[in-house]
């Protein structure tokens, strides 16, 4: 028999336990749809040229793009995109992220298979 004393120390511990599992899991998630998600939208290459550091703000680039497909916490939008060129088109995430308002930085991941 367990001491009663210990008895809420396991159950804290249990719950823990089940914490880490679900975070991991979220993890593991996160990163297979990332890497599998269908392009929800189709923009041209151009429209970068659209976007400015330092000017355009969160509603500046839905307007122009559309709701985004993920918000992170911290302000970010992530849009699955089919982005159209000159030499094609290929599948991307792109990533906005904003600082006091306004675009800070873009990132670009080719996610095209290979």
């Amino acid at each position: 028999m367990r001491s009663p004393r210990l008895a809420p120390m396991a159950r804290r511990a249990e719950a823990l336990r089940g914490v880490v599992v679900s975070l991991g899991l979220l993890v593991v998630g996160c990163n297979g749809a990332a890497e599998s998600a269908l392009p929800a939208h189709r923009f041209p290459a151009t429209v970068f040229k659209r976007l400015s550091l330092g000017a355009t703000t969160p509603t500046d680039v839905e307007r122009l793009l559309g709701a985004p497909d993920e918000r992170g916490a911290d302000g970010a939008m992530t849009y699955h995109a089919e982005v159209t060129s000159a030499r094609g088109a290929r599948s991307e995430t792109v990533t906005f992220r904003f600082e006091r308002g306004v675009l800070s930085k873009t990132c670009r991941r080719d996610t095209s298979p290979r």
